[in-house]
């Protein structure tokens, strides 16, 4: 098992030495938040920096993100995503790793499982089409360091207005987990995103979350900007 979570762990240093052909594409984003959300979860009240790099060939995808406060202290995240991606159904397996600065070594390459700090998710998304302007997410958490092995569902309505986009969503969990403390709803909320003229030939994405979280009765507002 350790070998085979090694070997994923390899896949960037052989996929960038593929890029002659030109089937490649790549793609570099970075968001800054003012606080850090997750499904329900405010995992740093301190804004965020949160950069992604993905590597694409045709339907498939690999890449990381990541997540650091702006403060001294506090945990910094790093995660390597896998993934696949079709017109009505998609797949993504994620390894989260969360470092925590305040000790000394976080032993990354430690996989076993009972002590390993990281955690493998599958997802399975349907990402919405023109006709139907629903997006679907179901996520497992399998192996690693939620022994709860928890889950998560989520959908969402997207639209737009006038020069708005923006989505309503419904997010929860069947169990005691990460998520929730029961079986529940955990994360409701509306997303409004709006591109900000800069210049004639840059626009910057201002979007902002109002986020509810039912089983722990409390309201969220983030303010987040996109760069890419």
């Amino acid at each position: 098992m350790k070998k085979v979570f090694f070997f994923l762990w390899l896949i960037p240093l052989y996929v960038n030495g593929q890029d002659s052909s030109g089937c490649f594409t790549y793609t570099l984003s970075a968001e800054l938040v003012s606080k850090y959300m997750w499904r329900g979860v405010e995992l740093s009240n301190a804004p965020n920096i949160q950069p992604t790099a993905t590597l694409n060939y045709k339907d498939f995808y690999f890449g990381f993100w990541g997540s650091s406060p702006l403060q001294a202290g506090g945990s910094h995240e790093a995660d390597l995503v896998l993934g696949w991606q079709g017109k009505y159904w998609g797949f993504c397996l994620t390894d989260y790793f969360v470092m925590d600065h305040s000790i000394e070594r976080n032993y990354y390459f430690d996989w076993s499982e009972n002590k390993t700090n990281h955690d493998l998710s599958l997802d399975i998304t349907f990402p919405g089409t023109d006709k139907i302007p629903f997006r679907a997410l179901a996520a497992f958490n399998f192996y690693g360091l939620d022994k709860q092995h928890s889950r998560y569902y989520e959908v969402a309505w997207m639209f737009t207005k006038d020069e708005f986009e923006g989505e309503i969503f419904a997010g929860g969990t069947d169990h005691e987990g990460w998520y929730g403390s029961y079986e529940g709803v955990v994360n409701t909320g509306i997303m409004l995103k709006k591109s900000i003229k800069i210049t004639d030939k840059y626009r910057l994405p201002l979007f902002t979350r109002l986020i509810v979280n039912p089983q722990k009765e409390n309201v969220y507002l983030v303010l987040g900007l996109k760069f890419e």
